[in-house]
């Protein structure tokens, strides 16, 4: 991972875009002070972000959010036992016992990320590394 730039030198959006335009794999951070957001990219489609930040795993993200129930919540946590913290499990589980489709997991963390971008956007002053 390289440093390209800082905010305040280049345009994030434009940055994203060249991404997805030159199809770019890797990881791009983007820092500010003790604050960081890594976005990864395979062909210039963002795949995943992260940290995730806080103590709750997926599962309680989409009860906070109103995409599953908590019964939806307690059946998935019974089905994956020890690994209830494994994102990927999770989301099996309950694409698996029916409570959430594919595409409506797929809505729910393409808006997430779009929260996420937004914040990024405002941010002024931090440095960019690929």
């Amino acid at each position: 991972m390289s440093f390209i730039g800082t905010l305040e030198q280049l345009n994030l959006a434009n940055v994203l875009q060249r991404l997805e335009a030159y199809a770019k794999t890797g990881l791009l951070v983007i820092k500010q002070e003790v604050q960081w957001v890594e976005l990864y990219f395979r062909d210039g489609r963002l795949m995943c972000i992260g940290p995730i930040r806080g103590t709750s795993n997926l599962g309680e993200r989409l009860l906070q959010a109103g995409v599953i129930s908590p019964q939806a919540l307690q059946d998935a946590t019974l089905a994956t036992g020890e690994a209830q913290n494994d994102e990927t499990r999770m989301a099996l589980a309950l694409m698996d016992l029916g409570y959430i489709s594919r595409d409506e997991l797929r809505a729910w963390t393409a808006k997430e990320a779009a929260g996420v971008i937004q914040v990024l956007l405002t941010w002024s002053s931090g440095q960019i590394y690929f």
